[in-house]
């Protein structure tokens, strides 16, 4: 949850948008159109990790291209498809300092991304459908509590997704989910060592009935991890030496930080 993350916010209403045009392409979920509320597997690192006690803001940026739409055997579902997505994502923490069981803070977060999608889509040879949208999407707000025990960093949280995105069955491009989604999360994060770091996260979705389809999407629960090696310094969050220098911050800012990771994904009930 409060990691740097663009969870998704390009996923919601673009990647399986014409899914259910498609016969023969249906998803391997009983989620509608082949969406869930969250992209899993996009967090980077230190995902629990939760900053000091105050206001924070900041915008995230990105832009998605594709020209290629897959079905469950991973060949492609359609004679031509052609998807390219702006996003701007305003995201807004309030971190307060708690006692409460045991917990050192308590934040506040709210997601309300902006995307501007032009998408192309030919099911079969003749028959070309062809769709743009540009608004906000669905609002995501949330409220978690951290502990810091040791070296470990652990952050349990409840989200909750507004239906606040555009949504028109008859359409190609729909920027909204058009229903409720509630979603739990356990991340934590391990530093053995100060270059050192293991962290995962286990997240279970509750998906309402979508009110225009009269169509209910299943339960997710996802699981992830990611295990990374650094400087030693990286790491170790908002917590610089005295002795850094500015230039020494600006270095341990912009250094690039690679990682693997890996994620389950299941649908715990239809």
């Amino acid at each position: 949850m409060y990691s740097t993350q663009l969870r998704g916010f390009i996923h919601r209403g673009l990647i399986g948008l014409a899914a259910a045009l498609l016969a023969g392409a249906s998803p391997a979920f009983a989620a509608e159109s082949g969406k869930i509320a969250v992209n899993d597997g996009v967090d980077d690192f230190l995902l629990a990790a939760m900053p000091p006690p105050g206001f924070y803001g900041i915008v995230y940026l990105s832009r998605y291209t594709s020209d290629y739409l897959a079905n469950n055997s991973g060949n492609s579902a359609v004679d031509h498809f052609s998807l390219a997505a702006n996003v701007a994502v305003p995201r807004f923490d309030w971190v307060k300092p708690v006692t409460i069981f045991g917990a050192d803070r308590w934040g506040t977060l709210v997601l309300a991304p902006y995307l501007d999608v032009d998408a192309k889509i030919s099911p079969v040879p003749g028959i070309n459908l062809a769709d743009s949208k540009r608004g906000f999407g669905d609002l995501t707000v949330g409220n978690g509590l951290h502990w810091t025990i040791g070296d470990y960093q652990m952050t349990n949280a409840l989200d909750v997704v507004a239906p606040t995105g555009g949504f028109d069955a008859a359409r190609v491009v729909n920027l909204g989910l058009n229903h409720w989604t509630l979603r739990l999360n356990h991340l934590a994060t391990w530093m053995p060592l100060p270059s050192w770091e293991i962290s995962y996260g286990l997240r279970w979705e509750y998906n309402f009935e979508n009110p225009d389809t009269h169509y209910k999407s299943g339960q997710i629960g996802y699981a992830e991890f990611q295990y990374r090696r650094g400087r030693k310094n990286v790491g170790r969050p908002y917590r610089l030496p005295a002795r850094c220098a500015a230039a020494d911050a600006r270095q341990e800012f912009f250094a690039w930080r690679r990682n693997p990771f890996g994620v389950f994904l299941s649908e715990t009930s239809r």
